[in-house]
């Protein structure tokens, strides 16, 4: 499914060239939250399984949303 994010992330450079200068510093500051949501930017964390007690591969680690 598509996202905000995935939106502001292949859109958000030239929607800001054209428009960065009208936008306030706190408007500028969200779209680059949202574009670093779900990913590395933030931190992440790793799962535990509730049976076995092993922490999945770190192959998969889930990053933290927003």
């Amino acid at each position: 499914m598509l996202e905000v994010a995935d939106i502001l992330r292949l859109h958000g450079a030239a929607y800001r060239a054209g428009f960065g200068d009208r936008l306030r510093p706190s408007q500028l500051r969200a779209l680059r939250d949202i574009e670093a949501c779900r990913t590395a930017f933030f931190g992440g964390y790793l799962k535990k399984c509730d049976r076995c007690g092993r922490w999945r591969a770190p192959t998969r680690i889930n990053s933290t949303g927003c």
